[in-house]
Parts: C-alpha cells; structure tokens; sequence
C-alpha cells in the first residue's frame, strides 16, 4: 500500500487512479471491461484513464475488431517527463534531470526525482510490454498524447540513428525529449531538421545548448514552412503526420509504417530538405554576433533593466521568464520593442525577435 501511496502522490492522483496504473503496467493489454471486473474503481473509470493518458503514462490501442486496449509507456521515460515537466516549470535551462543534480538548491524537484528513482524501483520489474501491434504494417494514431506515447516506444526501440524532420507543435514535449536524451546517451544519433521561426520563438540559448551538450544534429531549413514532418528510426520504421488539406499545415494525426519502401521514399525526402538546410553548429558564431549587434542596437533606447528584459526574449523566445521582471519594465519595454520592430507576437500574444532568418543563412 505504501507503494500505491507513493504512486499517487508522485503522479498527483488519488490511490485508485494508481492501482489501475498498477493494474494496466502488470497485466497489459487490458480492456475496461476486465478493469471493472476487477473492481478496480467506480464509475469515472474513463476520467481516470484519461488524466492517465494526458500524464503520458498509459495510451490505447483500438484492434480490428474495434476493441480499445490500454497499456503502459516504458515507465523508464513516462516518470522521470514528469519530473522534467516540473523542472521546466521553475528553469527552462534545465533539459536534463543530469542538470538538476549539478545545481544547488533546488531540494523539492530533487526530491520528486528521488521519489522518482524510488517508484522505478519497483515498477520496472512489473512493467509488462506487450506491443506487437506496432510491428503491424500500418497504425494511425490521433491526438497529442497519444502521438507522443506510441512516438516514446517507438523511439525506444533504436539502436543507431533517430532522424526527424519536425518543428512545433510536433515535437510533442517531455516525454518524447526525455526519451531522444536517454537514447542519445547511450549512443544514439539524432538528426532533426526544423525552420529557422523555431529557434526565434523558443529561444537561440535553448538551441545552442541542444547542439552543444547533446549528442544532436540540428539543420535549419531555409523554407519558411516544412513541407513534411515525420520521423525515421533506424531507417526501419517511419512515423508521419498527416497534411491538413483545408489549412496547409499538419493535423496532430500520425501515421506509423514499417515497410522498407515507404521507409526509403522519407529518407530521400529527408535527405532533399537536409541539402536545402544549414547545419546549425556551422552558424552559431554568426548568431552570436547578430545577438551582439542587436543588443547593441537596442542598448540605445531601453535601459538596463529593459534591455535585461529583451535580451532574455531572444535567448528563450516564448519560454522567456517574464515574472522575474517586473510589470512596469515588461510594459515599458514591450512598448520601445514593438514600436521600434525589436521584437513579434505570436497569436497567443507571446514574444520573441523580429528577425528574418535569412539575414544569416544567405551567406552560407
């Protein structure tokens, strides 16, 4: 029972959400037909799978005769996404939980990873991964959590080379980065090409340290859009989302395919885009210079607090912590920023540089 307890205090649940986790990580596949019968919970079974499902610790399958079964995402990497998800909620220059234990202080996000630690302990041993479903030729999956649970077992699964081709909203968050950072410690390369947009809105500091501390390949198009997202494990498996025809973006649908054709048409797409694209490592030291020419620039009409407060936008775009600063320089700030074309907004009223990428791969 301690265990249980454990559980839930750790997912943020009370105990029967946790021993139906206990329950599907022990005996998956499960229907709720035998989670019923096994008195598992109440009424609200559906609710409870759901916040199990939003958390990136279970996802469901629906077979061919239409019934939906759950199971568990390796509790390897479903854990510790949510230990990271924390820790980006107090400082987003912690990727890794590797960072968490080189800081000081921080004694409550290291005691969640303890607790952490602790709960692997003991469900490793009983994780039961029965997944031979995705060894099927084709599987589509819709929605983000589900997209990114089925992507985490995917990606568990490789041994040399992840590829990708993928910008936001697709990288699908904590879980899929926790897992490309396990398997790059462990060896496994990982080659993504994304648009240049991508590192205006989430930050040139947050990228820098990707490529220069992981184990990362990171191209910028030099395409406004991304004609195809998709990912490529092993040159065996192919993982893509599926074209919005009514919007020209990408729906949060996917398609998982293991079929050595298919597999090599997205490799010579990958390949087309990647000679279309820069190697980021080879540009770094132009970036930095056009971050010192800008804050050059703009040291002309803020003041020190407001350009602290810029500067802080170009190095981590939409994740900028702007609660360190205070109500009336975000304002005053903001105000010299948008009037003198320092900066955008994003639709959810968000900030990052007003920079054509362009201006810096043009030469390249």
């Amino acid at each position: 029972m301690e265990k249980l307890e454990n559980l839930a205090s750790f997912i943020k649940e009370d105990i029967v959400t946790a021993k139906i986790y206990s329950y599907i990580l022990k005996n998956a596949p499960v229907c709720i037909t035998e989670l019923n019968n096994k008195d598992l919970c109440c009424n609200d079974i559906n609710t409870r799978l759901k916040k199990l499902s939003d958390m990136c610790l279970i996802s469901d399958f629906v077979g061919r005769d239409g019934m939906i079964t759950y199971f568990p995402i390796d509790p390897q990497y479903a854990l510790p996404s949510i230990v990271i998800s924390e820790m980006w909620k107090n400082d987003v220059n912690l990727h890794t939980i590797d960072e968490l234990y080189r800081r000081d202080g921080l004694d409550e996000l290291k005691e969640l990873q303890s607790l952490c630690i602790s709960l692997l302990k003991w469900i490793n041993p009983i994780y039961n991964k029965r997944l031979m479903f995705l060894k099927e030729m084709a599987v589509v999956i819709k929605g983000k959590h589900k997209i990114a649970t089925y992507l985490c077992e995917l990606l568990n699964g490789a041994d040399k080379v992840i590829r990708a081709v993928v910008s936001p909203p697709h990288l699908l968050g904590e879980i899929v980065w926790q897992t490309v950072c396990e398997k790059m410690k462990n060896g496994v390369e990982y080659h993504r090409i994304t648009i240049g947009d991508e590192l205006l809105r989430h930050g040139f500091t947050i990228y820098k340290n990707e490529i220069t501390n992981f184990n990362e390949k990171l191209y910028i198009c030099k395409s406004k859009k991304l004609s195809h997202k998709f990912y490529i494990i092993d040159n065996k498996t192919v993982i893509f989302f599926i074209p919005d025809v009514k919007t020209s973006e990408f729906k949060m649908e996917a398609q998982i395919i293991n079929n050595e054709g298919f597999v090599k048409r997205y490799l010579d797409v990958y390949e087309k885009l990647k000679g279309e694209s820069i190697d980021l490592d080879c540009i770094l030291e132009k970036f930095e210079n056009h971050r010192q020419d800008y804050i050059n620039s703009a040291s002309k009409i803020l003041t020190n607090e407001e350009l602290k407060w810029l500067i802080s936008v170009y190095d981590y775009g939409v994740f900028c912590e702007h609660h360190k600063f205070s109500i009336e320089i975000v304002n005053s700030a903001t105000e010299k920023c948008l009037s003198n074309n320092l900066i955008k907004l994003t639709d959810k009223g968000e900030f990052y540089i007003n920079l054509d990428v362009k201006e810096i791969l043009q030469n390249d």
